[in-house]
């Protein structure tokens, strides 16, 4: 029984990998304490501060805590082309029309 239970458990893990969308970025540019940047795909879901136009870009708030690491993801994966998968905030940077990005991981 506890064999069943781990490869239930271990296939709806690796499901729930899969549909993870993975982002190339193709555009890098720092301006003032913010990061904008932009992938080579939309992502499927439109915040409520967003344009349907910009659903390839992401922001990234450098005066917010841990900006500096989710910068270096950004930077090595642009310069080695490495995929990535990218959770944004749901919210926007004030002044801007761009979804603060949440969370970043490297995608294989």
């Amino acid at each position: 029984m506890r064999i069943i239970y781990f490869l239930v458990i271990t296939f709806a893990s690796f499901s729930c990998i899969s549909l993870d969308e993975k982002y190339h970025i193709t555009e890098v540019e720092v301006k003032n304490d913010q990061v904008w940047f932009k992938t080579n795909q939309k992502r499927s879901a439109l915040t409520s501060c967003s344009r349907l136009e910009l659903m390839d870009q992401w922001l990234i708030d450098l005066n917010s805590k841990g900006s500096a690491n989710l910068l270096s993801l950004v930077l090595g994966a642009f310069d080695s082309q490495l995929g990535l998968n990218i959770v944004g905030s749901g919210r926007c940077a004030t002044g801007t029309e761009l979804e603060i990005v949440e969370k970043i991981t490297v995608a294989r």
